[in-house]
């Protein structure tokens, strides 16, 4: 037995986030009533079941109306969905859920339509709240004929296309194949600090510089986006661009497949942080055994940049107190060129990241150590890379990076048996 006391304080912190099953909102198996006025997060997992009365299953208890029990939670700020297994989320569930007045943070982990039997999206009529976060995570390796996602799109335009919700957002990480950028670029957006996706651009969506044009509080952009015969690379502004940056306060920006005669490398502004010019996945997913086929079949294709491709990019970078650097490359006669390009261009550096990879045609060059260059950058505190790698062998497989994005980088005191490496 403990102190009625000390349970009633330790209540707020034991209950804030709590995880119920979304086939289970009844009585008996909902959460609690005396524990709704300290609910913070509500997770909700499992297969759904209608929010009409009628057609609940007598079976499973009394039915709560959800409308009603969050209501009932002053504190609830944040739902998240996910794991609904054979069937969608009915769209009174959804509008029960988006239209809740005190929902700030939402998060789905799945699809809303992936399922055979839900081929076209319904018309959507609730009124969403003024959210600040919305997201969508499902898995990015999706089959081809899945990639396509219109009910998930239409559930991000009927929400994005409200005024009060343009007013408030502020983070947007949804997949690629979800984003309405038309009606992204339509209107503004003044407090959206973030936006994350990965996945296909659509063919014909509106250009990345007129989607993301009108959010001038924007902070963080990541693109995630595979090279594919429609898209080869990522560009953000039209090579006749004459204009500042239309993000004035990015401090971080992840492009993948970078074009070296994109503009807005001459006009990224001096608060940047943080840059990653990369492949995406990884270069060395095209060749691993068992991912080469899956990136085959999505018709993502292997167009890294060169040593030099790269040096025309971060040669035009003035961007002096940049902290995180992360680029991947293929070698060539310029990588000394280079490294002393990274060092002179980035001298407060704290963390760089260097994937690079032997040219399939001359495998056997010797590389060059990057070691010399770098020893001028005073703040470096974390340098994480691969060993040269060739492009591919006759197994069709290479050896797996030295460090990954799941591990830890060394600090630099552990940079001499590591760094050699690279």
């Amino acid at each position: 037995m403990t102190c009625k006391a000390i349970r009633f304080t330790c209540l707020p912190f034991l209950f804030r986030a709590v995880s119920t099953g979304a086939y289970a909102i009844t009585e008996e198996d909902f959460v609690p009533r005396h524990l709704w006025p300290y609910v913070q997060h509500l997770i909700f997992f499992g297969e759904w079941q209608s929010m009409d009365p009628e057609l609940f299953n007598p079976l499973r208890g009394m039915p709560i109306i959800l409308a009603d029990a969050l209501a009932q939670m002053p504190l609830l700020s944040s739902i998240t969905i996910f794991h609904a297994q054979y069937e969608p989320v009915p769209s009174d569930g959804l509008a029960v859920v988006l239209s809740y007045p005190g929902l700030r943070r939402f998060h789905a982990r799945i699809t809303f339509g992936e399922y055979p039997w839900v081929e076209q999206p319904e018309e959507l009529h609730f009124h969403a709240a003024p959210i600040t976060s919305y997201r969508q995570t499902i898995p990015a390796y999706r089959e081809r004929h899945l990639r396509s996602c219109p009910r998930d799109l239409a559930v991000l335009s009927h929400v994005a296309k409200q005024r009060q919700v343009q007013l408030s957002l502020e983070e947007l990480d949804v997949p690629a194949e979800v984003i309405p950028f038309a009606m992204l670029g339509a209107t503004d957006w003044p407090k959206l600090r973030s936006i994350r996706t990965r996945g296909e651009c659509p063919l014909g969506a509106t250009p990345l510089f007129r989607a993301f044009g009108r959010m001038p509080a924007l902070e963080e952009l990541v693109l995630r986006m595979p090279s594919t015969s429609q898209v080869a690379r990522t560009v953000l502004l039209p090579p006749d661009w004459t204009g500042p940056i239309p993000w004035p306060n990015l401090k971080t920006l992840f492009v993948s497949y970078p074009d070296p005669h994109d503009p807005v490398y001459s006009l990224l502004p001096p608060g940047l942080r943080r840059l990653e010019l990369r492949c995406w996945p990884r270069r060395y997913f095209h060749f691993l055994r068992w991912e080469r086929p899956m990136m085959c079949h999505l018709g993502w294709h292997d167009r890294i940049l060169t040593a030099s491709g790269m040096i025309e990019i971060l040669s035009r970078c003035r961007v002096h107190d940049l902290e995180v650097l992360d680029v991947e490359f293929e070698e060539d006669e310029r990588d000394v060129e280079l490294f002393r390009l990274i060092a002179s261009q980035f001298p407060n550096l704290t963390t760089l990241t260097v994937f690079r990879y032997r040219a399939p045609w001359h495998p056997d060059a010797p590389m060059v150590s990057p070691l010399s260059p770098w020893h001028c950058l005073r703040r470096l505190r974390s340098l994480r890379g691969v060993p040269p790698m060739e492009a591919g062998n006759r197994q069709g497989s290479i050896a797996p990076p030295a460090f990954t994005d799941a591990a830890p980088p060394p600090r630099l005191s552990e940079r001499s048996s590591s760094i050699s490496a690279i």
